[in-house]
């Protein structure tokens, strides 16, 4: 025993240098490269003059001969490896904080299920889950076979002008996806939400399947792996306040959800015996988001967009989740007018003078995006046109963020002719205006292709006119137009990130959206000066501890890079507002604290961020200390209600929102993935999102 302690103890001061070795050569990577970006390299490097062998012998040797010692030790090992602290009050506050985040998830998880129930007693979720996965075979088998018909019914006009751009632009390459052997292995409730107009289902779905590209004419495979790849995806889905769970078989199987006849083929949303809109929510449940698990943050319960209250006031029927899916209409068709340098297609939804501008600008130098793919659409901010002045016309404007990726290429004779730009992440702001006094719809909110005064189809026209009623389109006297496109700057990330602050003022703890705060943060800190390797150590460390991977760090660095060459990046700096920086300061130690911890490190950009807005590194350490309290207090309080609520509930019958099965291929045969790929390249994706 003498001897094995002596190893231990041999073994552990092995360990105290090969993790400092480990986290000096391979600690963090760099955004090198200068302006555009260049390499993101990490990990790799040995410690030194041998002794890993030894250490791995050492330790192999203990798990044989005294595994009560070696298997604990091991499963240390690679907790400080990995860079997971395992005792002490670093360790505690870890666990802290990832189980209040876990409760704060279930307790409205729960109080959103609790509410769909007391208004719908016949809601079963396991019932559900089966369409549900019923549903996802069936959109991958529609793709597969680059048909939409089967799955019109239950998909919004966002995700079917997305889908069939895509079916498009493969057949003009003589090419289609297919995804082969599906297999879905669980279906859960990630996060539900219950509005005024709708209840929300964001379901997560965890499935493989074999993604391949063929050749239309011959069958032949150009891309793909004949190998089954795993991948996860959260399926949104909506169904208006107030509809009862069917009994009878609904839009998902094939039927009228509310009349119940077949709905076989139809190329639009209506059913052709009682012309209900059968994907407007309705009747049913409707697919209207798909993002990817790179992108998915549990979203805030309710918005809290200045000028919204407003606006709802003036038009009770208007919902966000039409405005978001009438955004990602509006990116498809813009990208297919790029594809086939065909500009009709976006004058139905842009405003006249802008779409010229964009047809002025292809023109002069033609180009177009390949396989772009939509990671994220979400409304960042709301502006109520009621107190402008008449003179000029009033208008209601919403900001959209869309972040996507694609390669682009020069484009001569309607061919790809050169790379001008590889695979990157952009992110934009897409800027919607509609009149003051319009009234939305009930039953178009995810039709969002189709007139807003008719609601007949929008098809290509040079006079962006109804063809059946005749109405202007693109005034913004009928409906919401796309008016311009901006780039996302640091103010826009800021204000995105502010406002899930103010949507969740009642949670213990506040949301995060990795991506949008990495943004910020590192364009704060290359606002004025290029990155040091520190700052870009803790830039990495920051977006690891949130699980962004270094593709999509390297990626949105190099797009914070291109914003600043072309003078779009928004200085913060001191002459920024107090007030503003401080709240700024805010997130970005929320964004730090996400675990509970803040690491020297991030105390250091913490700092240098401050000292860039006219703070001083001092008040950066106290906001931090406050806000640490504060979401102590709060963690408390939430873990207070959740045992309330435990006690309420004991003995009563805990129905779980989980439905996990397989792997089991459902009856469907074969399915698909989408065309393009995100720049993260992190994991296999079916259909991109939204």
């Amino acid at each position: 025993m003498r001897r094995a302690l002596a190893k231990l103890f041999a073994i552990l001061c092995s360990l105290g240098f090969a993790a400092e070795a480990f986290a000096r050569a391979g600690g963090g990577g760099s955004f090198g490269g200068g302006g555009g970006g260049g390499g993101f390299s990490g990990g790799g490097g040995s410690g030194g003059g041998g002794g890993g062998g030894e250490l791995i012998a050492g330790l192999i040797w203990l798990c044989i001969h005294y595994p009560v010692i070696g298997y604990p030790l091991v499963l240390i090992i690679i907790a400080i490896f990995i860079g997971v602290p395992v005792f002490g009050e670093r360790a505690k506050t870890l666990r802290q904080f990832r189980s209040g985040r876990r409760l704060q998830e279930n307790r409205l998880r729960e109080r959103a299920l609790t509410d769909i129930k007391s208004r719908d007693p016949e809601f079963d979720w396991n019932e559900l889950a089966g369409r549900l996965d019923s549903a996802f075979c069936k959109i991958q088998d529609a793709w597969s076979r680059q048909d939409l018909a089967p799955v019109r019914a239950f998909i919004s006009d966002g995700i079917a002008e997305r889908f069939q751009l895509q079916i498009d632009m493969q057949k003009a390459d003589g090419e289609r996806n297919e995804m082969s052997n599906v297999s879905v292995y669980s279906t859960e409730i990630a996060a539900a939400f219950c509005d005024e107009q709708f209840d929300t289902l964001h379901v997560r779905i965890e499935a493989s399947a074999v993604d391949q590209t063929l050749s239309i004419s011959s069958g032949r495979r150009i891309r793909g792996s004949s190998s089954p790849e795993r991948f996860v995806e959260y399926w949104s889905y909506h169904r208006r306040r107030g509809v009862k769970s069917l009994e009878r078989p609904g839009a998902i199987e094939g039927n009228c959800p509310n009349c119940g006849s077949g709905l076989t083929i139809i190329d639009r949303g209506r059913c052709p015996a009682c012309r209900s809109v059968v994907n407007s929510g309705e009747h049913d449940w409707v697919l209207a988001e798909i993002t990817q698990e790179s992108e998915w943050i549990v979203p805030p319960p309710t918005p809290a967009y200045e000028g919204l209250e407003e606006i709802h006031r003036r038009d009770p029927g208007f919902c966000l989740q039409h405005v978001e899916d009438r955004a990602s209409v509006m990116f498809w068709r813009l990208r297919s007018a790029e594809y086939f340098g065909d500009f009709d297609y976006i004058r139905p939804v842009v405003d006249t003078d802008f779409a010229d501008k964009l047809e002025r600008t292809y023109r002069a130098q033609p180009s177009r995006w390949s396989n772009p793919a939509v990671g994220a659409v979400e409304v960042i901010a709301v502006t109520s046109g009621e107190n402008e002045s008449k003179e000029r016309g009033r208008t209601d404007q919403i900001r959209v963020m869309i972040r996507w990726s694609g390669q682009r290429f020069a484009v001569k004779d309607g061919q790809n002719a050169e790379l001008l730009r590889s695979q990157v992440i952009r992110t934009e702001v897409f800027v919607l205006e509609r009149s003051v006094g319009v009234a939305s719809s009930e039953w178009q909110v995810f039709s969002s292709a189709d007139c807003s005064d008719c609601g007949a189809p929008l098809e290509l026209g040079h006079a962006a006119q109804c063809g059946f009623c005749g109405a202007v389109l693109n005034d913004g006297q009928h409906g919401w137009i796309l008016a311009g496109i901006e780039p996302y700057t640091a103010t826009d990330s800021f204000r995105q990130v502010r406002q899930l602050q103010k949507s969740a003022d009642s949670l213990a703890l506040p949301i995060v959206d990795p991506a949008a705060m990495f943004s910020l943060a590192t364009q704060i800190v290359m606002a004025d000066d290029e990155l040091s390797s520190t700052e870009r150590k803790a830039l990495v460390a920051l977006g690891k501890k949130h699980g962004l991977s270094r593709e999509k760090m390297q990626a949105l660095s190099n797009e914070a890079v291109r914003a600043k060459q072309d003078g779009e990046q928004s200085h913060f700096n001191r002459h920024t507002d107090r007030q503003e920086g401080r709240a700024i300061l805010e997130i970005l130690v929320d964004l730090a604290l996400s675990d509970g911890i803040i690491s020297r490190g991030e105390s250091r950009l913490l700092a240098h961020l401050a000292e860039s807005m006219g703070f001083s590194a001092a008040d950066a350490r106290l906001i931090a200390s406050q806000r640490k309290q504060q979401l102590r207090v709060q963690l408390r309080n939430e873990r207070r209600a959740a045992r309330r609520s435990r006690r309420k509930d004991r003995g009563s019958r805990n129905d779980t929102p989980h439905r996990g099965h397989g792997p089991a291929a459902p009856d469907e045969a074969s399915s698909h993935s989408e065309a393009g790929r995100e720049a993260d390249g992190s994991q296999n994706e079916s259909v991109l999102s939204r």
